[in-house]
């Protein structure tokens, strides 16, 4: 079991250079290895460089399921997916601007801090409504269907009506919002915004069975990535494979916010080495 708890963390810095846990903490700043086949990222596709505009989306491919992309939209650009897409599904967090999304024909705008929610089969449109540029991350995955449970149904919210749950004994200082209810069974993954107020830390380190991604939203903490305190900041996406140890403080002098993403309510695919 040991062996399972020196696992890959990295981290995609917003000024375009990818640090892998390990190289921080001895000043050595290169590219990440490639360690996994099934977990292959672009050193050069960053959550949070903004490509100039007229040029392709940045993204990073997280596994085979899984795609987290950080998208512009220019203003009256409209991106519909003609058909429904059975087998998958995805959200998305406005970041900046004002658009609109119609799953199944409903219109509902997305101001800044807006969640869209878009279960297997939904078809839907997206619709910059605004003056500006809108961006907003976009998160796709393969559902996973189990037999006897029914399908999510399609959702729009704004992280501002959602409240954030205290974690227990931090008087505030460590809070999380839950878009999706966390006991509703039917959903395979959550996208949660994690908050820190200054001086919030998770005084532990702590492991889980799932992947995790996290984009920074906003402020600067420090981070542990296995045994490596990273400083990230608002632009910086990290990546933490099963079972890597974590843990942060956040000094501040501001609030520090990520996005996290993460698979629930579903045993982890064994391969077939265990089968």
């Amino acid at each position: 079991m040991p062996a399972l708890l020196r696992t890959q963390g990295w981290v995609a810095r917003a000024d375009g250079a990818d640090h892998q846990s390990g190289d921080l903490h001895r000043g050595v700043r290169r590219p990440a290895a490639r360690h996994d086949d099934r977990h292959r990222h672009q050193p050069a596709a960053v959550l949070g460089q903004h490509p100039p505009l007229g040029d392709c989306p940045t993204a990073v491919r997280l596994r085979g399921d899984v795609l987290a992309v950080h998208r512009r939209g220019l203003p009256g650009r409209r991106q519909q997916q003609a058909r429904a897409r059975p087998g998958s599904r995805g959200c998305r967090l406005r970041r900046r601007g004002r658009a609109h999304v119609d799953p199944r024909g409903e219109q509902h705008e997305l101001a800044t801090g807006g969640y869209a929610f878009l279960p297997p089969g939904c078809s839907w449109t997206l619709h910059n409504t605004s003056e500006g540029t809108a961006t907003f991350h976009w998160i796709r995955k393969a559902y996973r269907v189990v037999e006897g449970i029914d399908l999510p149904e399609a959702f729009v919210t704004n992280e501002l009506d959602v409240p954030a749950g205290e974690m227990p004994e931090t008087n505030g200082a460590w809070t999380t919002q839950r878009f999706a209810d966390p006991s509703d069974i039917r959903h395979d993954m959550h996208v949660n915004i994690v908050n820190f107020e200054p001086g919030g830390v998770i005084p532990f380190p702590e492991t889980h069975v799932m992947e995790h991604g996290l984009y920074v939203l906003e402020g600067k903490a420090m981070y542990l990535l296995n045994d490596d305190w990273v400083e990230v900041q608002e632009g910086d996406f990290m990546w933490l494979r099963a079972f890597c140890p974590r843990a942060c403080y956040a000094g501040g002098p501001g609030r520090f916010r990520y996005l996290l993403y993460k698979d629930v309510n579903r045993h982890a695919t064994l391969s077939r080495q265990f089968v």
